[in-house]
This record gives C-alpha cells, sequence and structure tokens, in this order.
C-alpha cells in the first residue's frame, strides 16, 4: 500500500473513531493514536496525527499563537531561495527541464526559484530546513496539485532520520500543547 493510501486511510480512522465523542474523550483517543506511532515510527500515521483539524487542547480550545502555528512554526521560509537550482528530482527522480537555464541570469529573471514545504504546511508540515525543498517556478507550481510526489519523497527516504525527527518533534510539541502544558 502506498504511504498515500496509508495516511489517508489513518486520518479517516482517527476522525471516524473519535466521531462525537467530547474533547476529553477525544483527546485520550488521540494520544493513544501517538503512543502507537511513538511504538511502531509508521510515518504515515505521524502525519496524519500532526493534521491541522486535530489542534486542540483536551478541553476543546483551539491552539493558537499570535506569532505563527506554535506547532508548525511560521507559514513561510523567509529568504531567498538558491537561484540556480531546482530540487525536482529529489521529489520525483527527473531531473527539471529547466535546470540548464537556472544557470544562466536572464533566464533566472524568468524562471525564480522559491522555497516550499516537502510535507504540504496545509496539512502539517514543519517550517524547518529537513522538510524545505527548493524548485523553480515552474515545478513549484506544478507540485501544488501532484501531492504524490510528496509521499513518495517521505517513503524513499524514510529511514533517514533528518527527514522525519521533524515530524517527531511537531507530534511532541502538539501532544504537549494539546494536555495544556508548555513546551519550553
Amino acid at each position: 500500500m502506498s504511504l498515500n493510501k496509508e495516511y489517508l486511510g489513518h486520518l479517516l480512522r482517527i476522525i471516524d473513531d473519535r466521531f462525537g465523542q467530547t474533547p476529553p474523550d477525544w483527546f485520550l483517543g488521540w494520544e493513544q493514536e501517538y503512543s502507537k506511532y511513538i511504538k511502531s515510527g509508521d510515518i504515515a500515521l505521524g502525519l496524519a496525527l500532526l493534521f491541522p483539524g486535530f489542534y486542540f487542547n483536551k478541553s476543546g480550545t483551539k491552539i493558537s499563537s499570535n506569532g505563527g502555528c506554535p506547532i508548525r512554526g511560521a507559514r513561510s521560509f523567509g529568504g531567498e531561495a538558491a537561484p540556480s537550482r531546482c530540487d525536482w528530482a529529489k521529489l520525483t527522480g527527473d531531473v527539471c527541464e529547466f535546470s540548464h537555464l537556472l544557470r544562466e541570469a536572464f533566464a533566472l529573471r524568468m524562471i525564480t526559484t522559491a522555497k516550499d514545504h516537502v510535507w504540504p504546511y496545509a496539512l502539517g508540515g514543519n517550517t524547518v530546513d529537513a522538510n524545505k525543498v527548493i524548485l523553480c517556478r515552474w515545478h513549484n507550481g506544478m507540485i501544488k496539485g501532484a501531492d504524490n510526489s510528496y509521499f513518495e519523497y517521505l517513503t524513499t527516504h524514510h529511514g533517514d532520520q533528518h527527514h522525519t525527527q521533524w515530524i517527531d518533534e511537531s507530534l511532541f510539541r502538539m501532544y504537549t500543547l494539546m494536555k495544556g502544558e508548555s513546551f519550553r
């Protein structure tokens, strides 16, 4: 089964199993799923648990902050992306069709590069270097609708702790905030 199907299966199961429960009971169910993740290291389960629709504490209050999301961080990576680089091959295995142009100053004005989240911010992706990819304008725009590339990237790099450590850290922050504690 692909990571895509596993993720969606976990997400639907977590939502279905807890539909109609009180916030404290919902939190206990989420906490049990988090314990399963810690024991199994199942990346699809970890990503499902990070779903932003779950950002509530055990009393049912939305987890929020004034300075960006307390779980995922800022929305944007900030700063400029490396102008002569497109990491399309990291996501798909295919070389960027524009890579030869990214070394030309004139072409760079047309084909700018941008920093993007490997696992989408909208699905709980953290704004950290381990979850960052640099893409040319074409591939950055194209990837927004091609989420299988994200899933494949995470599957390919599943064994590399550098690429999944942000999931553990985000889940820990989320768990701590859900319990109503400070994680600092």
